[in-house]
């Protein structure tokens, strides 16, 4: 028999949904309220978009309307390849990070982004990395406007 891991993410609707069963309590003062569903992850480094073996793959997360918490992202690369350093930092404006790894095998690259050690939304991330720049490449000579 195989066996099959399905995550579940709820949203704010069924978590107030949830919640609304109980109205008649309180949330402890100084408790963390967290929404990881809130951050927005963008950039080449989790678009694949233009990314080539031995250039660095950055990405923005954007956590600031989450509340107060740590994100974290690990990259994993191909299968036999040596472990990614992902290297990021806070800018200038709170909850917002910008990072970059350097890909240095073809192959599919993993990034995993979690906020409160929850996924954000669409994590983690499919990149593939060759060694001739994207596959997706358009021939602007045979696209068709209408």
């Amino acid at each position: 028999k195989q066996w099959y891991q399905r995550r579940v993410r709820a949203d704010d609707l069924s978590n107030m949904t949830y919640l609304s069963g109980f109205l008649d309590c309180k949330v402890k003062e100084g408790a963390p309220v967290v929404y990881p569903n809130r951050a927005i992850v963008r950039g080449p480094g989790v678009s694949g978009v233009g990314l080539l073996p031995g250039k660095p793959a950055t990405f923005e997360v954007d956590a600031s309307k989450c509340g107060v918490g740590e994100v974290k992202v690990i990259v994993d690369g191909p299968e036999g390849s040596d472990p990614v350093k992902v290297e990021y930092t806070q800018t200038d404006t709170p909850g917002i990070y910008t990072g970059s790894y350097m890909p240095k095998d073809e192959g599919e690259y993993v990034v995993n982004v979690t906020f409160c050690g929850v996924d954000v939304p669409k994590a983690p991330f499919a990149v593939n990395i060759y060694g001739d720049g994207p596959r997706n490449k358009v021939d602007p000579k045979k696209v068709i406007c209408e």
